[in-house]
């Protein structure tokens, strides 16, 4: 459990201005900090002008391109780290060390040995952190996961990812991870993974089809497609006699803002409005909220005021990551034994 902070408004301090912090946990951050739940101290990225210009926009007091300095001199409660995957376990590790909380942005590392030495550095220094698996936090999803746990064992979820022009080298590793996560967080840690990769025409990025076996006897499926011409994270569910359908609402996706529909003995389940909270949110901050972002944020800020434990942090995540990168490599995947 983390130390609370002394500070009326926990301060936090954010790592890199690119397109996913400006786009989704910028305008978070600044909501949470116009609401009087935190105060946004400063900002960090090695170029000045897009740092001076995203404080003044999103409305951080100060501005810096040395993260080491930004640090030692706001002395913020929590950071959030949103770098490229090649820097983050360097930065978030540094973060720790140095002495404070974090929230970094996923993949945690560039690989299982990177995500590891994250883990270390947690345990050594004693910081709380989480990994922004924003899915987790994305309302439609959130909604479909506790409605399935209302209705008994889950026996088993199964998800598809399609992109519409994705030709990253290691695209299930970087953001397929968020579906295969995402099948931990509904249907629970997974024990095996069967893998197929294949590479449907030459020049064309691999798309991979998996069977899961998750820990409590269920079975799943995920289907990635990077180059699929549609943008779309769709999942289900399986309990006893109960079903979950989940579109996920992300802000690129042709589903947003998302939805949830449970289904039990064959009927269709009244469910709240689970986006009812953000209806009044505009603009990125309305995608950030449907997202996911939002939620992840404001999980930390929460945890900074009053020490509350942060899910999923990083030794949770080591197993998304195992598997990501062995699936990746086209391997499939079995759970060291106890």
């Amino acid at each position: 459990m983390a130390k609370p902070t002394s500070r009326h408004r926990p301060h936090v301090a954010v790592i890199g201005a690119g397109d996913i912090s400006q786009g989704y946990h910028l305008p978070s951050l600044q909501h949470l900090a116009a609401t009087g739940r935190c105060t946004f101290a400063a900002i960090c990225d090695l170029d000045a002008k897009l740092a001076a210009a995203m404080a003044r926009k999103f409305g951080a007091q100060r501005s810096y391109t040395d993260y080491v300095e930004m640090l030692r001199t706001e002395k913020p409660d929590g950071v959030v780290v949103i770098t490229p995957i090649p820097v983050t376990a360097r930065v978030a590790g540094s973060v720790m060390r140095m002495g404070f909380p974090v929230l970094l942005e996923k993949p945690p590392g560039g690989s299982s040995k990177e995500c590891r030495q994250l883990i270390r550095a947690a345990e050594e220094s004693g910081m709380p952190n989480c990994v922004s698996f924003n899915r987790r936090f994305c309302p439609v999803l959130v909604q479909g996961h506790d409605e399935m746990a209302k209705r008994g064992p889950v026996k088993g979820a199964s998800a598809r990812m399609f992109r519409l022009d994705r030709t990253d080298e290691e695209f299930f590793f970087g953001t397929g991870i968020h579906s295969l996560d995402t099948l931990r967080y509904l249907g629970g840690d997974i024990v095996s993974v069967e893998t197929e990769r294949r590479v449907v025409r030459a020049g064309e990025r691999p798309t991979f089809s998996l069977i899961l076996g998750y820990a409590n006897g269920g079975v799943g499926t995920l289907t990635i497609r990077p180059q699929a011409g549609i943008q779309l994270e769709r999942y289900e569910v399986f309990g006893e006699q109960s079903m979950a359908i989940i579109h996920a609402g992300v802000g690129w996706l042709i589903d947003k803002p998302g939805s949830c529909e449970v289904y039990s003995a064959g009927k269709p389940v009244r469910l709240p409005d689970p986006l009812k909270p953000y209806r009044a949110f505009t603009g990125k901050l309305y995608d950030a909220a449907t997202g996911g972002f939002y939620g992840s944020e404001a999980n930390f800020v929460e945890s900074l005021r009053t020490g509350n434990a942060l899910s999923p942090d990083l030794a949770e995540s080591l197993q998304s990551v195992e598997i990501a990168e062995a699936v990746q490599a086209g391997r499939s995947w079995k759970a060291r034994s106890r």
